[in-house]
Order: C-alpha cells, then sequence, then structure tokens
C-alpha cells in the first residue's frame, strides 16, 4: 500500500512538472518574437501557430491551422529544398537552419530563416518550426552586395593604381591597375605581405629614403593628405596622392594613389624646351628687329634728305619729266620707310609684354578718327554705345585706326559713309566696321588679311599691305577673330570679334592677367 500511495504522488508530481513545463512552453509559444508553426509530423498538416506566426503572414489562426506546411512556400521552393515527404524532410533537415521564403496573404514575398525540430507533444510526434524574418536583412545585403561591385567596378576602371592599407601599414584592399602599375606579380600581391611589397616597390625607385620618409610621416600623422612625386629607375615618373580613409569620423586607413605621368612630364619638359628655344628665337628677332630699324632706316633717311638737298638745289635744271621722276624716287623711299615701320609693328604684335589697362572706346574711337581728319565729303559715325575693355591701348587703337583709315582711303563715292558698331553676343563683342564705297570681290577676301597684300597699284593708293595683316594678328592675339562681307560697287564690312572677358571690371582684369 505505501509503494501504491509513493507511485501516485511521484505520478502526481510528474504530471504537475509536466503541465508547469507545458505552460512554460505555452508562455514562450505565445510570446515568441519569431514566428512558430507546428504540424503533424506524419501528415505536415498544420495544428498551431503562435501570434508572431500570424503577424508575418498576415493571416487569422483559423486561415493557417488545417493547412499543409506546403502552402507556407512559394511553389518554386516546394520543388527545391522542401520537396519529397514532410517526414523525409524531418529526417534531413531538422535542427538545421534553412533560408527560404513565404508568400502572406496580401501576395507579399518574405525572406525567412526556419529552424525545424522534431517534438513530442501529449505523446505525439509534431514538428516545429520557427520562422524569422529576414527579409530587410536580405534586403540589406544585397544594397550590400551592390555597392561592394559599384565599389570594386570603380576601382577597377580607373586608370590609377590604389592601394588600401590599415592604421599599420597592412593591405586592405589594391586593384589591378596598382600591380600593373608597379609590376607586381600575383605571387607576391597574393600574399598580401606588406613587407614583401614594400620590398618589390623600393627597387624600382629612385629616392627610396624619400619614399619612406614621406611614407613614415603620414603613418605618424594619421589625418595628412599628400601629393608628390616618385622617379623611377627606369625613367618613369608617378605622381602620388594619399589621404586617410574614414569610417564615420574614426580614421581606419589610408588609400593610396598613383598615377603615371611618364608621358604628361616628357611633353611638360618638350614644351619648356620650345618655350625656351622661342625665347631665343624672340631675342634674335628682336636684335634683328633693331638692325633693320637702324641699319635700313638710316640709309633711308639719307637717301631722302639728298633727294631732297637735289630738288632744292637742282630745281632749275630737272624738266617735267625729271621732277616728276625725282618726287617718285622721294616717295618710294618714304614707302620704304613706312614698310619697314609697318614690318616691326607688324612682328612686334604678341610677342612684346605690354601693359594691358582699362580702354573706353566711347573715349578711344572718336579720338581715332580726329586724328585720321577725313575729308569734308566723308562722315563717319558711331551707330551705338561702344564697351569699356581691358587690353594694350595702342594695340586696340591699330586696329580701329587701320579699318577706319581703309575705309576713308579707298573710298570711291561723294557721299561716303563710314559707321563703327557694336553688338554683344553670347561669348563676345562683334565689332563692324562699314562703309559704302568701291566693294572687294569675294575671291580677295582671304588674300586681304595677308602680309603684303593689296588690291590696288602702289602708285595708285598709298600703302604697304600689312595694315590687315597686323589687325588680323592683333585680334588673334586676343582670341577673336576678323572677316570681311562686302558687295562689289556697294561697299564693304569687317566685321571682328573680341571675347566677353575683355569686358573692364574688376574680375576681368584679373582674368585678363591670368591669361596673359
Amino acid at each position: 500500500m505505501d509503494n501504491l500511495n509513493e507511485e501516485i504522488r511521484e505520478r502526481a508530481k510528474a504530471e504537475e512538472l509536466l503541465r508547469e513545463s507545458e505552460e512554460r512552453y505555452r508562455k514562450l509559444f505565445e510570446w515568441a518574437l519569431d514566428a512558430v508553426f507546428v504540424a503533424d509530423a506524419e501528415t505536415g498538416i498544420l495544428i498551431d501557430c503562435n501570434p508572431a506566426a500570424t503577424r508575418l503572414l498576415g493571416m487569422e489562426k483559423s486561415e493557417i491551422v488545417g493547412k499543409h506546411q506546403r502552402s507556407l512556400h512559394l511553389p518554386e521552393k516546394i520543388k527545391g529544398e522542401f520537396s519529397g515527404t514532410f517526414k523525409n524532410h524531418i529526417g534531413e533537415k531538422q535542427d538545421k537552419t534553412l533560408e527560404t521564403q513565404v508568400v502572406t496573404k496580401s501576395g507579399e514575398i518574405k525572406d525567412v530563416a526556419i529552424k525545424a525540430s522534431l517534438l513530442e507533444i501529449n505523446g505525439k510526434k509534431v514538428l516545429q518550426g520557427i520562422f524569422r524574418d529576414i527579409t530587410e536583412q536580405k534586403r540589406s545585403e544585397e544594397e550590400l552586395k551592390k555597392l561592394l561591385s559599384l565599389h570594386t567596378a570603380t576601382l577597377e576602371a580607373t586608370a590609377d593604381g590604389i592601394l588600401v592599407v590599415d592604421l599599420y601599414g597592412r593591405v586592405v584592399s589594391y586593384n589591378q591597375q596598382f600591380l600593373k602599375l608597379w609590376k607586381i606579380p600575383h605571387s607576391v600581391a597574393g600574399t598580401r605581405d606588406d613587407k614583401k611589397l614594400l620590398s618589390h616597390v623600393l627597387d624600382q625607385l629612385k629616392d627610396t629614403e624619400g619614399f619612406l620618409a614621406e611614407v613614415e610621416r603620414l603613418y605618424s600623422q594619421p589625418a595628412e593628405q599628400s601629393l608628390d612625386l616618385l622617379e623611377f629607375k627606369d625613367g618613369r615618373v608617378f605622381e602620388r596622392f594619399s589621404k586617410p580613409q574614414k569610417f564615420g569620423n574614426r580614421i581606419v586607413g589610408r588609400v593610396w594613389s598613383f598615377r603615371d605621368i611618364t608621358e604628361r612630364k616628357k611633353a611638360e619638359q618638350q614644351q619648356a624646351n620650345l618655350l625656351e628655344e622661342l625665347e631665343k628665337t624672340n631675342q634674335e628677332l628682336k636684335e634683328f628687329a633693331y638692325i633693320i630699324s637702324h641699319d635700313l632706316k638710316a640709309p633711308l633717311r639719307g637717301i631722302t634728305t639728298i633727294i631732297g638737298f637735289i630738288m632744292e638745289d637742282y630745281a632749275d635744271k630737272f624738266d617735267e619729266n625729271g621732277r616728276k621722276q625725282a618726287e617718285l624716287l622721294g616717295s618710294r623711299a618714304e614707302r620704304m620707310h613706312n614698310l619697314i615701320d609697318d614690318v616691326l609693328r607688324y612682328s612686334r604684335v604678341g610677342r612684346e609684354n605690354e601693359e594691358k589697362v582699362q580702354v573706353n572706346l566711347n573715349s578711344l574711337v572718336p579720338e581715332i578718327i580726329d586724328l585720321i581728319t577725313p575729308p569734308g565729303e566723308i562722315s563717319i559715325t558711331i551707330e551705338n554705345e561702344l564697351p569699356e575693355i581691358v587690353c594694350v591701348r595702342t594695340r586696340i587703337a591699330q586696329v580701329f585706326q587701320n579699318l577706319i583709315e581703309n575705309a576713308v582711303k579707298y573710298m570711291d563715292k561723294p557721299d561716303g559713309r563710314v559707321k563703327v558698331g557694336c553688338v554683344k553676343e553670347a561669348e563676345f563683342f562683334k565689332f563692324s566696321v562699314s562703309d559704302n564705297g568701291p566693294g572687294i570681290e569675294e575671291k580677295h577676301f582671304e588674300k586681304i588679311f595677308k602680309v603684303f597684300q593689296t588690291l590696288n597699284r602702289r602708285d595708285e593708293v598709298e600703302g604697304t599691305g600689312i595694315g590687315l595683316s597686323v589687325v588680323k594678328k592683333i585680334v588673334s592675339t586676343y582670341g577673336g577673330c576678323i572677316w570681311v562681307e562686302s558687295e562689289v560697287g556697294r561697299g564693304s564690312t569687317f566685321f571682328f570679334t573680341l571675347p566677353l572677358y575683355l569686358q573692364a571690371t574688376e574680375a576681368s582684369m584679373s582674368e585678363m592677367e591670368a591669361k596673359a
């Protein structure tokens, strides 16, 4: 009897423990943040689920219980890792975490991680599946993969060699261009041994001490940036740039960038050599110009003086033809003198560093018109407001003087009209000097801007044929262009442009100085 009572007590105690265990299980089951599904181990029919499971699927419990566990998954998933009987699945997959997808009541597909376990509840075998929603985690992973892919693609697409190291100088990553520039074999790069890489690098450089000194300086001052040049024993030149790598506000490493600028340095050296040669040529031209000015103009002055003496002292000895010939000789000498002056003027354009000043064309052009003193039958008018520009005053004066003088010189109408105008366009001022003179045939439009070219006989109209060449050279020096539009018998219009940056403002003065 005592044994029976003891057995009853033990059984009651066991049942109490079982009830407590079931109650704890039920609380955990109901309160769990992960979705829990319980299915019959033999049939796969769902017999229970917790509130988290209904939230996951967006269904009521009554809509879930009674369905086969396959209804939780997408059809293609059933054919894949969830194929076969539920019982077989238990044997193969239980206690393993799998990733799959479930479909909610609204049709939304969610990524889940599942861990299934075979349990016995009240003597009945059931499969408990714990589903954790990892949709956001998967999205984050996908975004990270995309970012990493973009980062890798960008890194490999750049023409620079990139090396990333941590705060201790250990290699974190690099691109293929880095290996190519430094001729590092994959057998060395694959070790990611910074000492081996450094040894390979140093063997190629001229100044190894300078290289190491800069590296040590930057590692001792992690926030510093640097830019310097590296010269190789084989003649190559690299530009080395380095800046700290940050994660938030924290410095976690350093990025080194290497760019091969060997060809650029060669081009710069060639340019420097050409500039030096050009400077020598300019100096020679200046000396040549001095020789022309001194050695040629002096005899011409002597000839002119002698002709003057002859005309004065032997005037009564000349007949009409002799007097004309002497005058012609004098005019030819004077023309030669003017030609030398024009050649010198042409050669100086763009070669001399002349002072640029603010010039009000509304004041300058009338002064030029007064200087020209056109005959009474020719009127010269300024059609509209002219701008103020920053330039060499004498040069821009030459432009207007040559164009206006030509219009006056070649005028063939009794009521000659010359007009000066300007319009402001997108990126430049467009100036014009028009006349109602004889006009120019189109076949001569290019010819007239060349040196020593004139459309009239030398003795018909006084001129050297250099004036328009000087104008073109001055306009070109300022970044503009010049052209002519004309109709024979009705006149010509010469157009030329000057960039807007020549406009006279404080900012343009600085810009002009920078471009000079």
